[in-house]
């Protein structure tokens, strides 16, 4: 039996109550089947029965005024109903449905608080572990550039002072004068060098780094942001 003759023979079965409670009724399991999708067509006859089973608990619950109720005023729609285990439609009422917007249950929200405060040591020692691990490559990057100044100023002003002192040498010894001189000039290059890399790492490294920083605390933020919407 597909979707088509379950509904077909189902129609059939209701024809003797109101024709307002039947179309509404058939209504209702349309949208059921609806909700369910194509491809759970079949599991969803399965959960509901026979057609003829669901037939009689609709009329079971009009005959036992769970679908109308008497009133001063005339006849009170009851919605629908739970009967045995199934629910089935009883009236014109929308059945009552869990709300996205609903409170979360009292226990739900205990188990959490419960589980977050277990699990603080370990969320903050990771938190610690992350936090040191930045700060170690940064401080690591201080230290190369502190480092990378000093030995370049250092190795400028030594081969400076080799490179002067290299000239009262030549006339002892042409030689060696040269030789003094190459040494300082060698010298002064490598130190330019490490300035050089110094400077690299205060324009681009060290900005670099705290800008991904930022990105990622930003990126962290509007996480949190989506998951509490």
């Amino acid at each position: 039996m597909n979707r088509e003759q379950f509904m077909r023979e189902l129609e059939r079965l209701l024809n003797n109550i109101p024709e307002g409670e039947r179309k509404e009724a058939l209504a209702y399991y349309e949208d059921y089947f609806n909700d369910a999708g194509p491809e759970n067509e079949q599991q969803v006859i399965a959960e509901l029965g026979h057609p003829y089973k669901v037939a009689e608990n609709i009329k079971e619950g009009l005959r036992g005024n769970m679908g109308y109720q008497n009133s001063g005023a005339g006849y009170q729609n009851a919605g629908y109903q739970h009967i045995g285990t199934q629910n089935v439609y009883a009236g014109n009422s929308a059945p009552a449905t869990k709300s996205a917007n609903d409170p979360m249950p009292t226990w739900a929200i205990v188990l959490i608080v419960l589980g977050c405060v277990l699990l603080s040591p370990f969320l903050l020692g990771a938190a610690g572990t992350v936090l040191g691990g930045v700060l170690g490559v940064l401080g690591t990057l201080v230290g190369l550039l502190v480092a990378a100044f000093t030995a370049g100023i250092s190795l400028v002003v030594a081969g400076i002072a080799v490179f002067i002192a290299a000239f009262p040498s030549m006339i002892v010894s042409p030689f060696l004068g040269l030789a003094l001189m190459g040494v300082g000039l060698l010298l002064a290059a490598i130190g330019i060098l490490l300035v050089m890399a110094g400077v690299w790492i205060c324009g681009w490294a060290i900005p670099t780094f705290v800008k991904w920083i930022i990105k990622m605390c930003k990126k962290l933020g509007k996480k949190e942001e989506t998951q509490v919407a």
